[in-house]
């Protein structure tokens, strides 16, 4: 009988030791944009894009250049006549100066406008 004792206490230290989700620390906020943000705001991903942590700043420029990336040369002409740091300066007086109506809206009609109005095609796109 001791020997089944005993190796029910071993299985229970081990079921400890390898349990994992009581060792990974869980966030205590939920993520600014995730797989699942469909209609994300203006506000949401401007909250994103300006935040601290970096997790959110990456998914925010990930969103950015998917926007970029399906409206180029259909609504406004190339990015390549601008560089990085130009459009981030760019975004920050757009959104600054956007009133709260407009950060309501979809964030990315709010960012195709603000290319568009960045670099609107003159003539043919």
């Amino acid at each position: 009988m001791s020997r089944y004792f005993l190796l029910l206490i071993l299985c229970n230290s081990l079921v400890g030791i390898f349990k994992v989700e009581a060792s990974v620390p869980q966030s205590s906020r939920p993520e600014l944009i995730s797989i699942d943000s469909v209609n994300l705001t203006a506000e949401h991903f401007w909250r994103a894009y300006t935040s601290s942590n970096e997790a959110d700043q990456h998914a925010a420029r990930f969103f950015l250049l998917g926007v970029m990336e399906a409206t180029e040369g259909k609504s406004w002409c190339s990015y390549q006549q601008f560089k990085t740091i130009s459009l981030r300066d760019y975004l920050n007086g757009y959104f600054r100066n956007l009133p709260e109506t407009q950060m309501q809206l979809r964030a990315a009609v709010v960012i195709e406008t603000a290319l568009i109005a960045l670099n609107e095609c003159k003539g043919n796109l």
